[in-house]
């Protein structure tokens, strides 16, 4: 999804809403949000964007950068392994630690960039 309007419209799926559902939530007129959707606004404000995103409880940063995942955890606290991989790592001086972060990022990408 290379466009904000596609993100918009992902999300509202995901959610099972509809764009009048969206203004109505965001205190928005239907026609303020087919205007975003269609690229006409002349500012889409990032309070507006948060708004929406917190609205749609999407990832801000991919509703409007299209960077990350759609989703956000529900829960908002790390797994178990992840807090004990976060502690053993806390534990390692600072070049190994690197070095750990750095194979992490090296493992979390995707195969067609390596």
């Amino acid at each position: 999804m290379s466009s904000l309007s596609e993100r918009i419209q992902y999300a509202l799926d995901l959610r099972g809403m509809k764009q009048i559902d969206l203004a109505n939530k965001l205190k928005l007129s239907r026609s303020a949000i087919s205007q975003i959707m269609l690229g006409k606004t002349k500012s889409f404000s990032a309070e507006n964007a948060l708004r929406m995103a917190k609205c749609l409880d999407i990832n801000p940063y991919w509703l409007v950068l299209g960077e990350g995942k759609p989703e956000i955890t529900s829960s908002g606290t790390p797994t178990p392994e992840a807090t004990e991989a976060a502690s053993l790592i806390d534990q390692m001086p600072n070049q190994q630690r690197k070095m750990t972060l750095n194979i992490i990022t090296q493992i979390m990408k995707p195969m067609d960039d390596m």
